[in-house]
């Protein structure tokens, strides 16, 4: 299954939800300096870094570890030739009921 996810400066629908975040002074300029270097607002700069840290973190929860032995558990299952299903071969060599 896949998901697509749209970058905020991509996206053409219309901004009706706000997000608001209580800063220090100190941060607040950290991340106008960060946003002035990359040509951009504060807003956008912001908002940008929250969706691609978005991505990464629901990213990191699609991709498991497993150790060598069941990777290849996992791999000789994929490779082994499909075994056909008697009911699906059937209905495959099965007239269309429009064809009649």
């Amino acid at each position: 299954m896949s998901t697509t996810l749209t970058h905020p400066r991509i996206s053409r629908a219309r901004k009706q939800d706000t997000i608001e975040v209580r800063v220090t002074a100190q941060t607040k300029a950290l991340l106008a300096a960060a946003a002035r270097a990359r040509h951009t607002s504060m807003s956008n700069f912001v908002l940008s870094s929250a969706v691609r840290e978005a991505q990464n973190t629901l990213a990191d929860q699609r991709v498991f570890q497993v150790s060598d032995e069941n990777w290849s558990k996992f791999m000789a299952i994929l490779e082994a030739p499909a075994k056909p299903d008697p009911d699906i071969v059937a209905l495959a060599h099965s007239q269309a009921p429009w064809g009649q």
